[in-house]
């Protein structure tokens, strides 16, 4: 596989033991400008393209890293800086709530019902009472 200039080749490791794992994952900083992304698998437990997407986002972690651009920014962000920074709430902005459904009383008690008989499962599998109606 190359990527961007910079070639990779896959050398299978299996191991006579059985404590290797499926995926192995390493990278080794050999100089000041270097590193060696090191990937072992084993081809009978783990597909040849997963393998090569790993490699593909490990490459393009190191790039992130390394780019001159954001090698001297702080990867997390101090507990100061969070403490400062807007606070947002992940919810959709839209109220999800403010439109309401009008039921009858028959209705009403079919939902109390189903409600109740699917928490009684729930919360109390081996109930015998359950008011939940199929039909």
């Amino acid at each position: 596989m190359n990527i961007h200039g910079a070639t990779f080749t896959y050398r299978l490791i299996e191991s006579w033991t059985k404590d290797f794992p499926d995926l192995f994952i390493r990278s080794t900083p050999t100089s000041t400008d270097k590193i060696t992304l090191e990937i072992k698998f084993s081809e009978a437990r783990v597909e040849h393209s997963f393998v090569q997407d790993c490699l593909s986002l490990l490459t393009a972690a190191w790039e992130t890293v390394t780019h001159p651009d954001t090698i001297h920014q702080p990867m997390i962000q101090s507990s100061e800086e969070i403490s400062r920074s807007e606070r947002k709430i992940p919810f959709p902005s839209k109220d999800v709530f403010a439109s309401s459904v009008e039921m009858d009383a028959t209705q009403r008690k079919e939902v109390q019902e189903s409600i109740l008989g699917v928490w009684n499962k729930i919360i109390v599998p081996n109930s015998s009472s359950s008011t939940c109606s199929h039909g």
